[in-house]
């Protein structure tokens, strides 16, 4: 891994060594490999989506907003499960613009550092906060927080969460490969807990999926 001896030192993402603006700006000014990058996390997601729409009532909303979701992998198999339930996909231009459509899909284009989320009886981030170091996750949680507060919508994290104690855990793994490639982290439900409380978001429970990850679910209001 590249520049991996730095990222462990310093705890700055090892790839601003070979690009200034980290992983996602490099991505955004190479098309061909963002398509790639997007194909491989929707190959990647599927299992986790088939196991959290098994694991996760989400009939009981009339509007489920994906931020940062890709292609729209997720809200395509649940609004085929839930044809009741109105899906929105949260994403960048450059990825928004690339997303195919589908019926029961709105697809809206904003950065979620910057712009307002739409409005949803619960959000959605799948593998996204652990991307980020805590200060940033904790700004697009409040985000988040701030969209859903009106409504009290439902947040769902779809991310591996670390054991408390130091025995061997694959996360520990995927940990070290964040803070190298994106300057994010890994987390234990303790730290999610601390991290969605700074963002105004109360922890209402974590789901375990055979997969591996877990759905952590917050609310906020």
């Amino acid at each position: 891994m590249t520049h991996l001896e730095h990222a462990l030192r310093t705890g700055e993402p090892g790839i601003t060594r070979l690009h200034a603006g980290g992983t996602f700006a490099y991505l955004a000014s190479q098309p061909d490999e963002s398509r790639v990058f997007q194909s491989a996390m929707t190959s990647k997601a599927r299992a986790d989506i088939v196991a959290a729409l098994a694991a996760h009532d989400f009939a009981r909303y009339r509007s489920v907003c994906d931020i940062g979701g890709g292609q729209g992998h997720l809200l395509d198999a649940l609004v085929e499960a839930q044809p009741e339930v109105r899906g929105i996909l949260f994403e960048l231009p450059e990825v928004a613009r690339t997303a195919r459509p589908v019926e029961g899909v709105e697809i809206v284009a904003g950065d979620f550092l910057v712009d307002a989320l739409p409005l949803a009886d619960a959000y959605v981030l799948m593998n996204v906060i652990h991307g980020w170091d805590d200060d940033s996750a904790s700004r697009i949680l409040s985000s988040v927080a701030h969209a859903g507060r009106s409504s009290r919508s439902t947040v769902l994290i779809f991310e591996s969460v670390m054991p408390e104690g130091r025995e061997p855990h694959p996360s520990r793994t995927l940990d070290v490969l964040m803070l190298a490639s994106t300057g994010g982290r890994e987390r234990t439900l303790t730290e999610y807990s601390r991290l969605l409380g700074s963002a105004g978001l109360a922890l209402v429970g974590s789901t375990p999926l055979p997969t591996g990850f877990s759905i952590i679910e917050a609310r906020a209001g």
